[in-house]
């Protein structure tokens, strides 16, 4: 669904916003621009869904430990881990196929799985 397209504004863009607007909570709002924003990225790339399932997950967990770590060294510690685990995500999506290739093709080492790794796709709205 492109943000220009007839089904974005004239269907999801109203429904969401008569649904947020009617949502008296804040608890209420953030699960509507949740899921609203969940069935949006799955009309687009459905099967990259777990993927960012996985990735809220993740980030909810690591950012509920930093709230609750006492100490400066413990936050500083999950703040680095939850950056690193992010940046991996990002960087196997976008330099796997690329690394893959020059491995293969310029210094030719064998890679197992190097043309599936080759022809992996980057996950829309990956690096946001």
């Amino acid at each position: 669904m492109v943000f220009s397209s007839i089904t974005f504004l004239f269907y999801f863009l109203p429904l969401f916003l008569l649904c947020y607007c009617l949502a008296k909570q804040q608890r209420q709002r953030n699960a509507i621009l949740t899921g609203f924003s969940l069935f949006f990225y799955a009309w687009g790339e459905p099967r990259y869904l777990p993927l960012v399932l996985l990735s809220i997950g993740l980030n909810w967990y690591l950012a509920m430990q930093l709230g609750q770590s006492l100490v400066l060294e413990q936050k500083r510690r999950w703040l680095i881990l939850s950056i690193g685990v992010n940046l991996g995500i990002l960087c196997f999506f976008k330099y796997t196929p690329w690394i893959v290739a020059v491995l293969t093709q310029r210094f030719s080492i064998p890679i197992p799985y190097g043309d599936f790794l080759q022809r992996i796709p980057l996950p829309i709205g990956i690096s946001f």
